[in-house]
């Protein structure tokens, strides 16, 4: 019984006032997010027995997410993805160590992104996930590498 309680743990945890929708561990780390009201959530936790290094951000004034994207699906099938960059001139990629279990969370403000003229989002139900997509090598940095999704959820979007 223990077994079964930690595994729904791991994988539908909440904290506060949020509901982790985590995806499917890869080589030790695994993707979340997690949505209230208007705030999405990245999360990235570690279930490596060791420390490990993930690419968390990129710092430009404000915080940008390269690595990151969010897939929106219609229910009538059209797809969208929305990308978490803006215009910068400096920026400095962020790496953060994990500790096992620990997790690393960054927020967005939704509305913010997807009211931007490129994105066109559309208003009505629409399925939503998490891409963690990081394959390059900073020099210097032992980072973990690789693809992430996050479990998927059906949302309303409106203005």
């Amino acid at each position: 019984m223990l077994i079964l309680f930690l595994y729904l743990n791991l994988f539908f945890s909440q904290t506060q006032d949020y509901f982790y929708h985590w995806g499917e561990p890869e080589d030790g780390v695994i993707l979340g997010l997690s949505i209230s009201d208007d705030v999405l959530g990245f999360h990235i936790m570690n279930l490596a027995d060791t420390e490990i290094t993930v690419y968390s951000h990129v710092s430009a004034g404000q915080k940008h997410f390269d690595h990151y994207y969010l897939h929106l699906q219609y229910l009538f099938g059209e797809e969208q993805i929305v990308e978490f960059t803006g215009n910068r001139n400096r920026s400095t990629p962020v790496f953060i160590s994990l500790e096992p279990y620990q997790i690393l969370g960054n927020y967005v403000y939704l509305k913010d992104w997807c009211s931007k003229p490129r994105f066109n989002i559309r208003n009505g139900l629409a399925i939503i996930w998490l891409e963690y997509n990081y394959v390059i090598d900073h020099p210097g940095y032992d980072q973990w590498m690789g693809i992430l999704y996050s479990d998927k959820i059906m949302i309303t979007i409106d203005d």
